[in-house]
């Protein structure tokens, strides 16, 4: 609804692209902030001392680097862009639809779009 209103009856009309970097910049923002959750019992069961080599590992790969023994990184950077562009064209037509369309018109593709991904 916030959306459907800063795209068409707000006095200053948002573009698509810059709502989406806007968005994207928060979830960034606000996924390291919620970070530290990791460590709560029952939501990540990590502990400090296994969080911080596992950023490290995690980097690695991206760039390919077998951290550990049996990893398989050499396409998991071009992995990431795929997702991330995939990810972004995605938020894009979503955006889009809101724009256009309405947000009860975006609620009912989600709801048609459900079902169809999870058919065989």
């Amino acid at each position: 609804m916030y959306k459907e209103y800063a795209f068409k009856e707000s006095e200053n009309p948002v573009d698509v692209y810059y709502m989406t970097t806007w968005v994207a910049f928060f979830q960034v923002v606000l996924g390291f902030m919620f970070l530290p959750a990791q460590l709560i019992p029952g939501l990540g069961d990590l502990s400090l001392d296994d969080m911080i080599p596992q950023l490290k590992d995690g980097c690695l790969c991206m760039f390919g680097i077998n951290a550990l023994e049996g990893d398989e990184c050499g396409g998991a950077g071009a992995i990431l862009v795929v997702y991330v562009a995939v990810n972004f064209f995605y938020n894009i037509f979503s955006l889009l639809v809101v724009k256009h369309g309405s947000a009860n018109l975006s609620v009912v593709a989600a709801a048609v779009a459900l079902p169809l991904t999870n058919m065989r």
